[in-house]
């Protein structure tokens, strides 16, 4: 006689309901930006009063639209590209052969995350103020200042990707057969860490492209980022605050499905060796 299985833990109702709320809590405020985006009038109602492309229409139209994106975009970009070159040596070397420096190199990474974005805005614009002058309110120092705002994220995804593959045994291993540093850097750590660079890419991408505070401070209308010109149309019109959302959205999302792509098709495959 066959017997039927036992309802475990995830038969119950109360976990389908934690996962149902969860679910809820991330969706509905992201549905309720596309319906205002969308929506022709919306105020006292619970739904908009009738649909409409036309806050797409106008947002699309505006001259600062395609202009503030692609700055915000390869600023993005610029972003992973210093943060990685920064955070991947460093930590390839801290676990490998400095792993007592660790916690100061923790403590390091974690005081641009502990500082409010305003206040790191302002310490920046301080400092260089006083140094190098030329250099206030240009995008190279808006790079400088997203890419230690983005710093935190990019060093744990990268480090927690560095513990979990043990690579304190790698260099060993590709020691004994014979493999110097530069080839064990590039063909055996490289390979074995690009999920942990693809996501760290996306999260120091999206740092920088969803940030506000310190793009505006540092350099505001003189060189227009897509968040800047975003929180102007506030005071403007709200709808076509909420179709930016949706747009910063869809280019968040789009960005992380080709890094995340770009990483498994560069990861090497089940078996490969790295002879």
């Amino acid at each position: 006689m066959s017997q039927s299985p036992a309802k475990g833990p995830r038969g119950g109702w109360l976990p389908r309901l934690v996962l149902t709320g969860f679910v809820l809590y991330l969706v509905l405020p992201l549905v309720a930006t596309v319906l205002y985006a969308l929506a022709a009038t919306w105020t006292v109602t619970v739904l908009p009063r009738g649909l409409t492309l036309d806050w797409f229409t106008r947002t699309l139209a505006e001259p600062r639209f395609l202009g503030s994106l692609a700055r915000s975009i390869a600023l993005g970009l610029a972003v992973v590209v210093i943060d990685l070159a920064l955070v991947v040596p460093a930590l390839v070397v801290l676990e490998a052969r400095r792993a007592r420096w660790r916690r100061w190199l923790d403590a390091a990474a974690l005081l641009p995350y502990s500082m409010p974005g305003v206040v790191l805005a302002l310490a920046v614009i301080r400092f260089y103020g006083a140094v190098w002058p030329a250099v206030l309110g240009t995008p190279g120092l808006l790079a400088a200042a997203h890419a230690a705002l983005a710093l935190p994220i990019v060093y744990w995804a990268v480090l927690n990707n560095l513990r979990a593959i043990q690579l304190h045994d790698l260099p060993d291993a590709a020691r004994i057969s014979g493999a110097r540093w530069p080839a064990t850097l590039g063909q055996v750590t490289l390979p074995n860490v690009r999920p942990g660079l693809a996501v760290a890419a996306v999260a120091g991408f999206a740092a920088s492209f969803t940030d506000f505070a310190v793009a505006n401070f540092v350099v505001g209308q003189r060189w227009l980022t897509f968040s800047v010109w975003q929180g102007s149309l506030i005071r403007e019109n709200a709808h076509l605050m909420a179709v930016t959302s949706v747009v910063s959205l869809i280019v968040t999302l789009v960005t992380a499905l080709a890094l995340v792509q770009l990483a498994r098709g560069a990861a090497p495959a089940p078996g490969q060796g790295t002879d």
